[in-house]
């Protein structure tokens, strides 16, 4: 993807997971604590047109 930030929770190996980026760099980190379940799996991207 030629994304210019991408944002959601997935679920790892190591549980769930924050997805942050900006253009090329994408972070995991802990998501918050409480969070609605439906929110798991999905991530929004936007794209440079």
């Amino acid at each position: 993807l030629n994304t210019l930030r991408i944002k959601g929770i997935v679920n790892t190996s190591e549980g769930p997971k924050l997805v942050q980026g900006v253009g090329p760099r994408i972070d995991l980190s802990p998501p918050p604590s409480q969070f609605p379940q439906e929110m798991l799996g999905r991530l929004v991207a936007i794209r440079r047109k």
